[in-house]
């Protein structure tokens, strides 16, 4: 899978001086979930919350571009999620790799993730240029819901869920979530 992830600088245009933290994976397998997470505390116990996620990342994947299995942009799917348990890959069966939380599959959500959207810039894939930009993706009104533990934990991630059967790289410069008691 060449998994690579570190807090790095952004390439230019965005950089110089700007670091974010860094994903890239090659995908083999038509279905590669890369992510990131964070251990919340100071949740009131046992509550059930509605949450939604704004997140930012920098991309040099161009728009409309055709791939192996999809497209790099267009077939590769942000997505951002929360749970009680801590988010993890773990062996199945088979020994393959699975997350321990429902993140849904590609395009689709799951109990536990939101699709933000796909990671293609504004660039046209036929200009043969490929740039960094920053892209906002926000899941609107759109939320997940998630018990605090009894303790008031939560977990919270956000990464990519892939169909381009090749390597896939881009930043994650900054992640909100919006927490509200569900009623």
């Amino acid at each position: 899978m060449e998994l690579d992830f570190g807090y790095r600088a952004i390439p230019a245009p965005i950089g110089p001086g700007r670091s974010a933290h860094f994903l890239s994976g090659n995908n083999h397998t038509d279905d590669l979930f890369m992510f990131l997470k964070r251990h919340l505390t100071g949740f009131r116990a046992n509550t059930t919350y509605r949450v939604t996620f704004v997140v930012e990342i920098a991309t040099d994947v161009p728009a409309g571009c055709g791939g192996v299995g999809g497209s790099p942009g267009e077939s590769v799917f942000l997505k951002a999620g929360a749970s009680d348990i801590e988010p993890i890959a773990v062996a199945d069966a088979s020994g393959m790799l699975r997350m321990n939380v429902d993140t849904g599959v590609q395009a689709n959500p799951g109990a536990a993730a939101l699709v933000l959207g796909t990671i293609e810039n504004s660039v046209p894939c036929a200009s043969g240029q490929r740039v960094w930009e920053l892209k906002t993706l926000d899941s609107g009104f759109t939320s997940v819901t998630v018990t605090a533990t009894a303790q008031g934990d939560l977990w919270v991630f956000t990464g990519t869920d892939s169909a381009f059967e090749a390597t896939t790289a881009l930043y994650v410069t900054r992640v909100a979530a919006r927490f509200q008691e569900a009623r």
